[in-house]
């Protein structure tokens, strides 16, 4: 075996080769070896280190850091991102690796690293942020402390670098230059180097271990032709899924009630459990109007939600998704629905969502909400395999994305009602109601 030194073992090969030629069955039993293997391995060890890392609150956590002269940049994990709660700055750039491979990073943060063992160290860095691992465990394996005696009573900068673990920050050569100092210690050929830094002395270098092992190799392989074609079979069967009775009962209202206007757009009705739903019996205005005043009061603490909250609002008005209720349809049998603002500043697009809360029970003895008494009809994305299995037929597959595609669904004019919503464009104005159409 090339670059591997056999001290002692017996390989007993026992070639056995069967073909049977038959209209079902295919049987190939190939090699089976055993052997036992003492062989010198080295190991690349990494220098790592465990930091201090402070946000702006000076909230404190310890991070495993690798330390990489050959990056340009520094890089931190979202997990560690999201334990200290950074502030994410937006960026745009590209990280290139081997094979000219490439990754786009969106974020960068700023935080202060220290040291365990020097109290004065600081250093301020802007790590990008890696949204997955930043790399495998290092090291790979455990390594075993053969007693180097050069390494002991040091300082290190990482107790546990000889175990597996994760990565949660890089540090590129910019920073190295900042933390590296003179000392330098180096052991027998086979065992790592130490470096004093002002975050410890970090360990690094080939390391040579004697690995024992006993190896077996066993490759078997059967084709059973029956056997395909019946998990093809419960595969397609498992696709076509049963609907239960209430899916069936949505369904049927769907295809009895569903019409569509001059411009294609689908009109349909809601699909009440009954005839008479309770839940415009309830107080849900009086509950409506108790959210609206609490977000009011938020907006006084954001005037920028307001102003992108607002904006939905008012873009509901303009797409006729959303009008305003005639006086003399006031007192028609209705449902109130709260609402509220979901904030996601990751989005490009819409970082601000209205949510209507359909959910909400009213606080009377009817206790029930809008989506209680709903059906709720059969899933309509196909099954994923079934999906994957299509996706790899043809060379090319197009996707696209319809512009609000579920507001694109209109519903009856009746059934509006029992989408009804309060809103003022400031506390100082009277409240008017509006209805999801």
């Amino acid at each position: 075996m090339d670059n591997t030194q056999i001290n002692k073992g017996q390989v007993t090969p026992t070639p056995v080769s069967t073909c049977v030629e038959e209209t079902q069955n295919v049987h190939v039993n190939t090699m089976i070896a055993a052997s036992h293997l003492a062989t010198n391995q080295s190991i690349a060890l990494l220098a790592t280190a465990v930091v201090p890392a402070r946000n702006e609150e000076g909230h404190i956590v310890l991070l495993r850091t690798l330390i990489d002269q050959g990056s340009q940049a520094s890089f931190i994990s979202e997990r560690a991102t999201q334990l200290l709660k950074l502030k994410k700055h937006s960026v745009k750039e590209t990280i290139v690796g081997v094979s000219s491979t490439r990754t786009n990073v969106k974020h960068v943060v700023q935080l202060q690293i220290g040291s365990r063992w020097d109290k004065n160290f600081s250093l301020s860095i802007q790590p990008y942020v890696i949204s997955k691992q930043l790399t495998a465990k290092i090291p790979t394996k455990v390594i075993k402390n053969n007693n180097w005696q050069h390494l002991e009573g040091l300082d290190l900068a990482d107790p546990c670098y000889h175990t597996p673990g994760a990565i949660d920050m890089l540090l590129g050569v910019k920073e190295y230059t900042n933390i590296i100092q003179q000392g330098i210690i180096k052991g027998p050929p086979g065992t790592p180097c130490a470096h004093q830094t002002s975050l410890g002395w970090i360990i690094f270098g080939e390391i040579y271990t004697n690995l024992e092992s006993n190896t077996f190799l066993v490759m078997h392989l059967q084709l059973d032709v029956e056997d395909m074609l019946k998990s093809i079979w419960e595969i397609e069967h498992y696709t076509k899924r049963k609907i239960t009775q209430e899916e069936k009962r949505c369904e049927d209202i769907y295809e009895q009630t569903h019409t569509r206007n001059e411009e294609g757009r689908y009109i349909v009705k809601l699909p009440f459990k009954t005839d008479n739903p309770r839940s415009p019996d309830g107080n849900t205005k009086e509950i409506a109007m108790k959210r609206l005043l609490q977000l009011e009061r938020r907006f006084k603490r954001m005037p920028y939600l307001k102003e992108e909250y607002t904006k939905v609002i008012e873009e509901y008005i303009q797409l006729n998704h959303m009008e305003e209720v005639p006086q003399n349809e006031i007192n028609n049998r209705c449902v109130y629905l709260p609402h509220h603002a979901v904030v996601n500043p990751e989005k490009e697009s819409t970082q601000t969502r209205v949510v209507f809360d359909a959910s909400c029970k009213d606080s009377t003895s009817v206790n029930v909400s809008l989506n209680d008494e709903l059906l709720v009809g059969p899933q309509l994305q196909e099954d994923l395999r079934n999906l994957l299995m299509r996706w790899r037929i043809k060379k090319i597959c197009f996707i696209a994305d319809i512009t609000k595609m579920y507001r694109q669904i209109l519903v009856t004019k009746p059934d509006s009602d029992y989408q009804r919503i309060l809103w003022r464009t400031d506390p100082s104005k009277d409240v008017r109601i509006f209805r999801l159409l």
